[in-house]
């Protein structure tokens, strides 16, 4: 691996890292879902692995994993913490993604992610 070779690679590497470590910092500070801290976490490597891929691109990396996190909140709010509410959140996902044409295959776990609580007082 060449000097050169090892800077692109830190360059593609870190903007997209050092992003998903603030929404790490404010997921954790709001919500204290730090499940969603591994899809996060994938959607920052799919961005180094191939920037110039269409999944990767703004538009629907920031549109499937906002509506994944509504569509999983809300669902937690509506249904409480199950994984039957946590499969139904990832259904909705799904199909909201191909309607908006906005895939990004980590907002699935995204959505599915705060769903995955243990109810109030189970001591898990």
């Amino acid at each position: 691996m060449s000097l050169r070779s090892l800077r692109a690679d830190l360059a593609l590497a870190i903007p997209p890292t050092v992003t998903v470590l603030l929404v790490f910092v404010l997921v954790d500070a709001f919500s204290l879902q730090r499940l969603l801290f591994a899809s996060l976490a994938v959607s920052a490597f799919l961005v180094y692995l191939d920037p110039e891929h269409e999944i990767n691109s703004v538009r629907p990396l920031a549109l499937a994993q906002g509506f994944a996190a509504l569509a999983g909140f809300a669902a937690h709010f509506l249904f409480g913490p199950s994984f039957w509410t946590a499969g139904s959140a990832m259904v909705i996902v799904i199909f909201g993604m191909i309607l908006a044409r906005a895939m990004h295959l980590p907002a699935v776990a995204t959505g599915s992610s705060p769903c995955c609580r243990a109810p109030a007082g189970t001591g898990k």
